[in-house]
């Protein structure tokens, strides 16, 4: 099965510090947590919703957040391969709710942007390798129509391409 500790290593790598970069739709984030989903999350971790204390959120705290906000909500650990929820962990990190219905159109289940037991059944039962890669190329194609949508996230688009293309099935 899927295992948190892999994949949180990978999204750590992705997301980096703080940022709060002008046509970043995202604002004010630090280690990838928003300021919007910090705000969610701050009073159960003992912080004040602040600017300040996102800007000094432990690794910790972040790695908290990313388990309840999305591991557990793409019922991470009952995956069987830890590739497959490598690449739809950073997607849900990076766009949402979004990187779940992606995935169940290249399930070609109900797309109801959850993971419940139709979409995990789903995912356990199909070739990691060929939907890993399915699932690649929809992220790709969903980053280029977010850009044609609103020009303003073309700074962006090179850098969500390669971090999509660090994904490797192996």
């Amino acid at each position: 099965m899927a295992n948190f500790d892999i994949s949180i290593g990978i999204i750590l790598g992705h997301e980096g510090g703080l940022s709060n970069q002008k046509n970043d739709k995202g604002g004010l984030t630090n280690f990838g947590i928003t300021f919007k989903l910090f705000k969610l999350y701050a009073k159960s971790l003992g912080l004040e919703p602040t600017d300040d204390a996102l800007k000094n959120i432990s690794i910790k705290d972040a790695k908290k957040i990313y388990f309840q906000e999305f591991w557990q909500k793409m019922r991470g650990n009952e995956w069987k391969d830890q590739q497959l929820a490598n690449i739809v962990f950073d997607a849900y990190v990076n766009t949402g709710a979004r990187a779940i219905q992606l995935l169940q159109k290249e399930l070609g289940v109900n797309c109801d942007f959850k993971v419940g037991p139709q979409t995990l059944a789903a995912v356990n039962s199909a070739n990691p390798k060929v939907l890993f890669y399915s699932y690649k190329e929809a992220r790709i194609m969903y980053y280029e129509g977010l850009v044609e949508k609103d020009p303003t996230q073309a700074d962006f688009i090179k850098g969500w391409k390669n971090r999509v293309g660090k994904f490797v099935y192996q």
